[in-house]
């Protein structure tokens, strides 16, 4: 259901904000993946 999508999104975003936290120099490249994971070119 639409709940456990949330959940797993929210997750999924929890994981690259630790990954921004752990090395900022990823940052560039998590953003990409997330405007990609979005659709946003």
């Amino acid at each position: 259901p639409a709940t456990e999508d949330f959940d797993e999104t929210k997750t999924e975003f929890t994981d690259l904000i630790a990954a921004i936290n752990n090395s900022s120099n990823v940052r560039q490249t998590i953003n990409n993946a997330v405007k990609t994971k979005l659709g946003i070119s």
